[in-house]
């Protein structure tokens, strides 16, 4: 049985780099729009589902990419660890620069987020 992997390979070499790397960049505008989308529509059943597709579809192009790169899964993820671990930083300063207040942390929270919590 073909791996998940190994279909992935063979559209790399029927379609080429490019042409993967360009579907890479619709997917997660794809993703971009449905995002918009929740600031309209807020969170709903359907909004929910749409999102959950076109995650799908920019992990599904996201492949490929880590197939040309020479990128493993480890390599993201520990990437993704020291990010968040930077993001943990961030907020134990901002809360060691409230010290605590609650008030204030939650204002310094909506300014970074534009007005919106």
């Amino acid at each position: 049985m073909i791996t998940n992997i190994e279909k992935h390979k063979y559209a790399l070499k029927w379609y080429g780099n490019d042409a993967q790397m360009l579907m890479l960049v619709e997917e997660m505008a794809e993703l971009t729009k449905e995002i918009m989308k929740t600031f309209r529509k807020g969170i709903t059943p359907e909004v929910v589902q749409k999102l959950r597709e076109e995650m799908a579809d920019v992990q599904n192009c996201l492949i490929p990419l880590m197939i040309i790169t020479e990128t493993a899964p480890t390599d993201i993820e520990a990437i993704m660890q020291e990010k968040m671990l930077r993001t943990m930083e961030r907020i134990a300063e901002d809360q060691a620069k409230n010290k605590g207040n609650v008030e204030t942390l939650l204002q310094t929270i909506i300014k970074k987020q534009g007005g919106k919590l």
